[in-house]
């Protein structure tokens, strides 16, 4: 077994040499984990998944659509146009959190 690294839900992740398949992804039982762990083996943290640029766009369409945002708006949303992020959002707090999504793009 090698590269080990925690997932989510807290059990370990890792390689195991397969007799015909070679190297193959696996996760451990929560036992096995427990083992591992206990042996003093190097383990890497936890990392949650980076979002692509796509999601993310994919996450700011929704959004704006649930706010039934006309799609020019939304154009200019996904473009970076303060006008049009300020006229969607009236309100401070949602134009907070578009700006934030969008920075992220």
């Amino acid at each position: 077994m090698k590269d080990f690294k925690f997932n989510k839900a807290g059990t370990i992740d890792c390689y195991i040499n397969h007799k015909t398949l070679g190297m193959i992804p696996t996760t451990l039982a929560p036992e096995k984990s427990q083992e591992i762990i206990d042996s003093g083996v190097e383990i890497a943290p936890y990392a949650e998944p980076v979002k692509t640029t796509e999601q993310l766009r994919g996450e700011v369409i929704a959004e704006l659509s649930a706010l039934d945002a006309s799609p020019r708006l939304i154009e200019g949303v996904l473009l970076g146009n303060k006008y049009s992020i300020d006229k969607l959002a009236e309100n401070e707090s949602l134009k907070a959190v578009l700006r934030d999504k969008l920075a992220a793009i």
